[in-house]
């Protein structure tokens, strides 16, 4: 549940999806989600399942690991006339292996974007994850594990996209270290409330890879990844832009 840059070697079930399974629920904290550039305002609401996370490569082909997480938000509040939703969801790759992978977290629009200057939001978001109900391992070697996920956004929304980008900084609360993530990312509109995500992020670029047995994607530390989501909207679709375009 580290992130990639983290990843320790772990004994892999036999088959490559179970083993990628393994390396998904090792970093958790690498699994994707529907951004957080504009959080929703009060009573507004946004469905999506994002799939993708790191890439590595696997018998000489470029794989993503293959989180597909389902997630929610909702809009519950405005803080100093801006607004604050929270978000939650569920790792459907994981479920299937008996290990139970939930985030649950906060957005807030810090700034409104005007004109040409960006919006910018603050997020907060904690990943879950516990094997208690995977009865093929070992009951001593079964446990929960979380870390947390502060992020900040900058974003423009234009007719056709939303575009944003980033960082984030991972904290594993049992190895606590700087590994810092930036990212870039679009939402284009495709009328009616959905939404189609792309999403390229080098995750822990501050920090060396230990892990010689995994051979990642990446373009110095850490490792990139990409993720595609789509989602959909409730509620007026110009309430969702927290700014002027």
């Amino acid at each position: 549940m580290h992130p990639p840059a983290q990843h320790r070697a772990h004994p892999a079930p036999s088959g490559l999806l179970a083993g990628l399974v393994v390396l998904t629920a090792a970093g958790l904290s690498a699994c994707g989600t529907v951004n957080s550039a504009r959080p929703l305002p009060p009573g507004q609401h946004q469905v999506g399942v994002t799939l993708g996370g790191p890439l590595l490569r696997v018998g000489g082909a470029t794989l993503a690991m293959p989180n597909l997480v389902l997630q929610g938000r909702s809009g519950v509040a405005l803080l100093a006339d801006r607004p604050l939703d929270v978000d939650y969801g569920l790792n459907l790759t994981t479920a299937a292996f008996g290990i139970v992978a939930v985030h649950g977290g906060a957005s807030w629009l810090a700034l409104d974007q005007r004109g040409a200057l960006p919006a910018l939001s603050l997020s907060n978001r904690l990943w879950v994850a516990d094997n208690h109900l995977d009865f093929t391992k070992a009951s001593g070697t079964r446990g929960l594990h979380a870390v947390d996920q502060v992020e900040l956004t900058t974003s423009w929304d234009t007719s056709p996209a939303l575009l944003y980008g980033g960082a984030a900084q991972y904290i594993d609360f049992r190895e606590p270290s700087l590994l810092l993530t930036p990212f870039v990312g679009a939402a284009w509109h495709l009328g009616k409330g959905w939404d189609l995500q792309t999403e390229f992020r080098h995750y822990s670029i501050s920090r060396d890879n230990p892990q010689a047995n995994v051979d990642w994607i990446t373009w110095g530390p850490g490792a990139m990844g990409a993720t595609l989501s789509i989602s959909k909207h409730t509620g007026s679709i110009s309430k969702r832009t927290g700014g002027s375009q």
